[in-house]
């Protein structure tokens, strides 16, 4: 497995697996308007969206999206603060690290940001993104209410 960008042959699918990642989890009901807004997150503008790939299957296994700061935000505050959102592991394989190894990637590639924070929109990374930040040594979080 290795983490890389997305590319944008892989939007589609990308955007089932995190309907179906939601939908696994009971987050997202079935019909919910808010399907084709996830589809589609972070593919165009200023985000990253970064896939877990297992090219001997030729699949992706999960995804998360960082969204910088813009006055469009709707939890980042400043410059300093990102969103996290669509952050979303194939029911498949959930359980087997994929998830910590994305947020891995997301954090070494955005440095920057970690001396700042990241905001999370949804509670599906909540829980794995504390538990990761505290194995990682990370102390300062802030969960939004």
């Amino acid at each position: 497995m290795i983490i890389r960008d997305a590319r944008p042959g892989e939007y589609t699918v990308i955007g089932k697996l995190r309907v179906a990642a939601y939908q696994a989890l009971g987050l997202l009901p079935e019909g919910s308007g808010y399907a084709g807004t996830l589809r589609g997150l972070g593919f165009g503008g200023g985000c990253a969206v970064l896939v877990a790939a297992d090219e001997a299957v030729n699949g992706i296994l999960g995804t998360i999206m960082l969204e910088p700061f813009d006055t469009a935000s709707e939890l980042a505050r400043d410059e300093t603060e990102a969103d996290v959102r669509a952050f979303a592991v194939d029911p498949r394989t959930q359980g087997l690290g994929v998830g910590r190894k994305l947020l891995l990637a997301l954090i070494e590639r955005y440095p920057p940001l970690v001396d700042g924070a990241f905001v999370i929109i949804g509670w599906v990374a909540l829980r794995l993104l504390l538990e990761f930040l505290h194995v990682e040594g990370y102390v300062a979080f802030e969960v939004p209410t």
